[in-house]
């Protein structure tokens, strides 16, 4: 008899606060590392859950960012 469910295991969580872990929460000042535009300030948020809106400021440039694909860490 083979038992399939005994191998499943359960995903990480979504959010994880160790440095260089993804995000999924943010607020209005929080820090953030993006991997092409490094260390940034999320400035404004709109929405919830992965259609999420972030302006984010980098060193050189403000950036609109979708949280679901922008795999954000925490520097």
């Amino acid at each position: 008899q083979i038992n399939f469910l005994s191998d499943i295991t359960a995903p990480p969580p979504d959010h994880l606060t160790e440095a260089g872990e993804l995000l999924t929460e943010f607020h209005p000042g929080q820090e953030v590392l993006h991997p092409p535009f490094g260390k940034g300030t999320v400035l404004n948020v709109e929405g919830t859950g992965f259609s999420t809106k972030l302006t984010v400021k980098f060193a050189n440039t403000t950036k609109l960012l979708i949280a679901g694909y922008a795999k954000l860490t925490k520097p």
